[in-house]
């Protein structure tokens, strides 16, 4: 694996950067949850539909546009 090459003070903000994007991200998803009963992921998926024509999307169309990716399952 090659190594950034990114100084202490560099490495201290990407971690500071890190954590607070996830600090943020736990934020919505609690509020999500609490205010409406639903999942970041949900809020996406209806946000991701509603900017659609006509609110419609084939589902490889909505999984391209929210960057998801098929889950490897080894169980499924």
């Amino acid at each position: 694996m090659t190594r950034l090459p990114l100084s202490s003070s560099d490495w201290d903000l990407w971690h500071a950067w890190m954590e607070a994007q996830r600090v943020v991200t736990a934020d919505i998803d609690s509020a999500l949850q609490s205010e409406a009963g639903i999942s970041k992921a949900e809020f996406s998926v209806l946000r991701t539909l509603g900017n659609a024509p006509g609110s419609t999307l084939r589902v490889g169309d909505l999984a391209g546009a929210l960057h998801w990716r098929r889950a490897a399952c080894r169980t499924c």
